[in-house]
C-alpha cells in the first residue's frame, strides 16, 4: 500500500473528500487515525457508509495505522491517510510514516484567518523539522499554500 495523500480535515469524510480528492487520487483505502473514533463504532459505521463500496475505510489509533500498513505492505492500494487533528499525523511521522506533505483543509491554516492553537503551531514546526511540508489547500484546484514554521 502506498500513502498517496495525507489530509487533516475536522470533518473527516464528506462530499468534498469523495467527489474531489478521491477521484483525483484514485484512492482504494481511507485510513482514519483517530484515537476517540476507534471507540465509537456508530460514527465509524457512519463514515464507512458515506464512501463508495469500492473504498475500504478503516479507523485506527496511531499504532493501529502502523500495524495495518505493515501487515498490508504487499497489497496494491492507494491510501488517503485522514485525521481530524494534526497531532496524530505528527506522531505517525515520528514513528516512521513519511508522507510527501500534509494537506490542511481547515481554514484556520489559511492567511488572515482565526489564530491557530499553540499545539498546532508546534505540530507544524515539528513537521518542518522532520522535512515534511504542511500545505493549506481546501480543494484540489486551489493553489496550495505552504504553511511556514512559526516563531
Amino acid at each position: 500500500m502506498k500513502i498517496v495523500m495525507t489530509r487533516v480535515d475536522e470533518r473527516l469524510i464528506h462530499g468534498q473528500i469523495i467527489n474531489a480528492w478521491y477521484t483525483r487520487n484514485n484512492i482504494s483505502h481511507i485510513l482514519i487515525v483517530d484515537e476517540e473514533l476507534v471507540e465509537d463504532q456508530f460514527m465509524t459505521n457512519v463514515y464507512k457508509a458515506l464512501t463508495p463500496l469500492s473504498i475500504q475505510v478503516e479507523v485506527f489509533g496511531v499504532d493501529g495505522i502502523i500495524d495495518f500498513l505493515k501487515a498490508n505492505s504487499d497489497i496494491d492500494g492507494r491510501v488517503l491517510l485522514l485525521s481530524r487533528m494534526l497531532s496524530p499525523i505528527v506522531r505517525l511521522v515520528e514513528k516512521g510514516i513519511r508522507p510527501d506533505c500534509v494537506l490542511m483543509a481547515d481554514k484556520k491554516y489559511f492567511p488572515n484567518k482565526i489564530p491557530i492553537s499553540k499545539e498546532d503551531k508546534q505540530c507544524v514546526n515539528r513537521l518542518a523539522e522532520m522535512g515534511i511540508s504542511a500545505i493549506a489547500q481546501e480543494y484540489p484546484d486551489d493553489e496550495p499554500l505552504l504553511i511556514k514554521p512559526f516563531r
